[in-house]
Parts: C-alpha cells; sequence; structure tokens
C-alpha cells in the first residue's frame, strides 16, 4: 500500500507544498470576500487533510496537528462562511 501512497518522500514533500500554496492563496481569496473561495476553500482543506493523514506513519504528531487544523479551516468555512453577507444585510 505505501508504494501506492508515496512514490519518494521529494514528490511527496513538493505536493504538500502545492497544495500548501494552493491554500495560502485560497486564504487571499476568502479575505477579498470572494465565495467561489470559500467552497473550493473547503475542497483544498479536505486534500489537505488526507494527504497528511496518510503521512501519520512517517511524522505523527505534525500530521495530527495539521489534520486538527484542516478540520477547524472546514468547520469555520461551512458554518461560518456566510458571516460576511449576514453583516452587509444588517
Amino acid at each position: 500500500m505505501n508504494k501506492l501512497l508515496y512514490w519518494n518522500m521529494e514528490g511527496w514533500g513538493w505536493s504538500i507544498l502545492i497544495v500548501g500554496v494552493i491554500l495560502v492563496s485560497t486564504a487571499w481569496f476568502i479575505f477579498q470576500g470572494n465565495v467561489y473561495a470559500e467552497v473550493f476553500g473547503v475542497i483544498v482543506a479536505i486534500a489537505s487533510a488526507f494527504m497528511h493523514a496518510s503521512t501519520l506513519e512517517f511524522a505523527p504528531i505534525w500530521s495530527l496537528i495539521v489534520v486538527i487544523i484542516s478540520v477547524l479551516i472546514i468547520y469555520g468555512l461551512v458554518v461560518h462562511g456566510d458571516i460576511r453577507g449576514r453583516a452587509a444585510t444588517s
């Protein structure tokens, strides 16, 4: 199973770096008020959680921290994502 998930650690590191850059750019669009970026942020946070959950064998503490942060990001975007819309209409 590990050969299916990890072609090598350098490639896996690059993929995590690319997902991180996508998350940072998505966060910038969310702070700009883009609603589609909130949906995309949930999708990328789910991908990040799955990627780091699969590395629990190699870095258990760091992976667990990143999975918890990803879950909190998903929760924040899903539950409180429309708070700007409610504040503007009030």
